[in-house]
């Protein structure tokens, strides 16, 4: 590896290696602890979850160069793996904002019941796009060549990668600023009610 490449790859690497223990501390919590057992904080498990594999997936790269012999299945597989869970943690993260706007401002009750079309909308919708892409030859390695994800040499490969990656980004980005600016007036608006301590909407906020 040139020393540009080798710097990003273990830049990559040791984010993944914090993300990958961050999240299993969120998973273990969620095991361990009873109290933290309830709607809101299981999809945040669900989360952590494809963050942890979308990180075990992003470590391959270092693994790869360093240990392995250069393999097109392994790459592919890295690929697979980076496209499905960085897409649902995308999702994952607008399921979370919009069961909060339910639960605050719409006061909808039984947000639990959404829980099965989440599961459809934030693992399904990820792994067809990702099984489409491999189907159409369009994993492998990125024109960068740091990692494999949606192929930078295929035709139009950057229109796919902001198709089905950065474009769903940067939406999520803006609809969870939406819904949190939203969800805080809510909660404002109650402690001006009196119906929530003003402390704990301090906390919230």
């Amino acid at each position: 590896m040139d020393g540009h490449t080798d710097t990003l790859v273990t830049v990559s690497f040791v984010s993944s290696v914090l993300s990958f223990f961050g999240s299993g501390f969120i998973i273990c919590n969620w095991v361990l602890f009873a109290s933290m057992r309830i709607f809101f904080t299981k999809l945040i498990v669900y989360l952590s979850v494809a963050n942890l594999i979308s990180s075990a997936a992003y470590s391959l790269s270092f693994f790869s160069r360093r240990f392995f012999a250069p393999s097109d299945a392994l790459c592919r597989t890295q690929a697979v793996l980076t496209t499905t869970f960085e897409m649902a943690s995308v999702l994952w993260t607008v399921a979370i904002a919009w069961t909060l706007y339910r639960m605050v401002v719409l006061k909808a009750a039984r947000v639990e019941q959404q829980e099965r079309w989440y599961h459809v909308a934030c693992w399904g919708v990820p792994a067809t796009v990702a099984l489409a892409l491999l189907a159409t030859d369009r994993l492998g390695e990125d024109r960068s060549e740091e990692w494999c994800w949606i192929a930078g040499l295929t035709p139009g490969s950057r229109w796919v990668q902001l198709g089905v990656f950065y474009v769903p980004l940067v939406a999520a980005f803006g609809l969870s600023v939406l819904v949190y600016v939203r969800v805080g007036r809510a909660f404002s608006q109650l402690a001006v009610a009196g119906v929530v301590d003003a402390g704990k909407e301090w906390m919230v906020q």
